[in-house]
Order: structure tokens, then C-alpha cells, then sequence
């Protein structure tokens, strides 16, 4: 049996990971929307990226959730 500090610390790095994703996926998706990073601005670019950068920084916090609530 885990420890409930053990258990909120681990809740805490998940949700922090999960935030940091997020901020990310926004970052990105601006960056590449409005044109700053150099890139024509294109609105199928900015949503390309922010899929891609989801599917790196958010979904494997979203597996390991799902890893651990499963019975």
C-alpha cells in the first residue's frame, strides 16, 4: 500500500506534466498560427503542430492515468 504522500506526490508530477503539455500545445499552435517562428502563418500549420506536440507532451500522461485507475 502506497503512502498518501507518496500517492499526492505522484498526483502532483502527473498533473504539472499535464499543465506543461497544455501550455506547450497552446505555445505551438500560436507560434505556428501566427507566422513567429518564421513559417508562412497558416492556420492548417498552427493545428498540425499542436496535434503533434499533443501527441508527445500529453498523451502519455493521459496512458499513464489510465494505467493506473484500471483494476
Amino acid at each position: 500500500m502506497k503512502s498518501l504522500v507518496f500517492r499526492l506526490l505522484v498526483g502532483f508530477l502527473e498533473t504539472l506534466y499535464m499543465v506543461v503539455g497544455g501550455v506547450a500545445t497552446l505555445f505551438v499552435f500560436m507560434a505556428l498560427n501566427s507566422g513567429a517562428l518564421g513559417l508562412p502563418a497558416s492556420p492548417w500549420l498552427g493545428g498540425l503542430g499542436a496535434l503533434i506536440t499533443m501527441a508527445f507532451s500529453m498523451m502519455p500522461g493521459y496512458f499513464i492515468l489510465r494505467r493506473q485507475s484500471s483494476p
